[in-house]
């Protein structure tokens, strides 16, 4: 989410918290301060006020941080999650832009598909919460469904010619779930922007470093067809 010029460019702190100014300082030094004010400068943003929605699993859910961009540090969560959430991907981007505060669904464990049975899974946290009432849903997640937690895949399963729920593959398969994530999505939420992310780095754990390879492939012709 950042300019090319800035991919491979990189701030390393040892034994001491993530500071704006000094962060600053250093992309001023080497020319690259313009690539930076669009986050910083969030008065400004066309995102100001935008209402998000995230669903997903524990990547959603994040971790308590020290220190992230767009604070000062004293607003940050804990480890106890004493103020009800961590920063993760959704406050992190909402600070930053200036957005209002998010609504994050997301749940450890929570698959696409059905195969967590104690655990809400993403196409249910959709179903219950996607509305007009947001103007961007981020639905992220899969890495479960194609063995993470356990070890265990879900079915692939088979893509739908049609958009009506009931001719959707099985709940307990990857394909048939995000095919039902997107109809709640869009059938709640129909004004709303929706997008599908991934997480672009994953071990190559042997649990599920092949199922990868696999389900993924089969991921854009599902975006695809709901647009």
């Amino acid at each position: 989410t950042c300019q090319a010029e800035v991919y491979n460019t990189f701030v390393i702190t040892k034994n001491s918290g993530f500071s704006v100014q000094d962060y600053n300082s250093y992309l001023a030094s080497i020319g690259l301060t313009k690539y930076s004010e669009w986050r910083l400068s969030s008065a400004a943003s066309s995102l100001s006020g935008k209402k998000l929605l995230w669903c997903g699993d524990s990547i959603g859910v994040g971790y308590y941080e020290h220190y992230y961009p767009g604070t000062s540090g004293t607003s940050c969560t804990s480890k106890n999650k004493n103020n009800g959430e961590h920063p993760a991907w959704a406050k992190r981007i909402t600070n930053l832009l200036d957005m209002a505060s998010p609504q994050n669904t997301s749940k450890g464990g929570a698959s696409l598909s059905t195969k967590r049975s104690n655990v809400t899974n993403i196409f249910t946290q959709l179903k219950n919460n996607a509305s007009n009432t947001y103007d961007y849903i981020i639905i992220e997640g899969g890495s479960v469904d194609v063995g993470g937690s356990n070890g265990v895949k879900a079915p692939l399963g088979k893509l739908s010619s049609s958009y009506d729920l009931s001719s959707f593959d099985g709940e307990n398969t990857f394909v048939g779930a995000l095919e039902r994530s997107f109809y709640y999505a869009t059938s709640k939420a129909p004004n709303s922007h929706i997008a599908f992310i991934i997480a672009y780095s994953m071990p190559e754990h042997p649990n599920n470093y092949n199922a990868w390879n696999e389900y993924w492939q089969y991921v854009p012709y599902v975006c695809e067809k709901w647009g």
